[in-house]
């Protein structure tokens, strides 16, 4: 996968914008915040823009606040909106816990399997 021409722009904020032949990867790390909410439209908006299938990668992520969540679904209701399909990998512990108690889990087409 390539990197998108702002990767320097999104860094701070731990997001990473990757382009490959079929889609796009956006990986997330640390904190999901209000800064890094923003980020994640950013490179969600470019994304879906180019591509039918983005992965939005929570691996590296350690905490998610209400304004990392509402970014979340916006993001989901956005792929939905342009008929792009929303791949979300990675999640595990607290992060996974947070997101399937809250029911965000569920608005972005988790199910407890892939926990």
């Amino acid at each position: 996968m390539g990197s998108a021409m702002w990767e320097n722009d999104l860094a701070p904020f731990g997001v990473e914008l990757t382009f490959g032949e079929a889609g796009a990867r956006i990986a997330l790390s640390g904190e999901v915040d209000v800064a890094t909410g923003a980020a994640l439209v950013d490179a969600a908006t470019s994304a879906v823009s180019r591509f039918p299938i983005v992965e939005l990668d929570l691996g590296a992520v350690t905490s998610i606040d209400s304004s990392g969540l509402r970014a979340l679904v916006k993001v989901k209701r956005f792929t939905d909106a342009y008929g792009v399909l929303l791949a979300v990998t990675s999640v595990e512990g607290a992060v996974a816990d947070l997101l399937m108690t809250s029911g965000i889990g569920d608005e972005l087409g988790m199910s407890p399997s892939q926990l």
